[in-house]
């Protein structure tokens, strides 16, 4: 079990530039963290339970209400970028 459950949301090229087997591996062996596709689509909290979630979407409300929604519940959770930033 990792130490770390981070979740990334990003546009496929950025995911294809920046979220590749070799930095899956690294995180995973040398730092306990374990790196996680979040589905912009879905509760958040239904996909796990996130210490930290990275995304660069430039989504509609649903997607910032996702966000909004999970904060609410899960303050713990660091957030990066906030939604009206990127």
């Amino acid at each position: 079990m990792p130490d770390y459950l981070i979740g990334y949301a990003l546009p496929a090229a950025k995911k294809e530039k920046i979220v590749t087997g070799a930095l899956v591996d690294v995180l995973r062996s040398s730092y306990g963290i374990d790196l996680v596709e979040v589905d912009p689509d879905k509760p958040i909290a239904d996909q796990g339970c996130f210490h930290a979630i990275f995304h660069k979407l430039r989504r509609n409300d649903a997607w910032r209400g996702l966000i909004q929604a999970h904060l609410a519940e899960h303050p713990q959770c660091a957030i990066l970028d906030r939604p009206e930033d990127v």
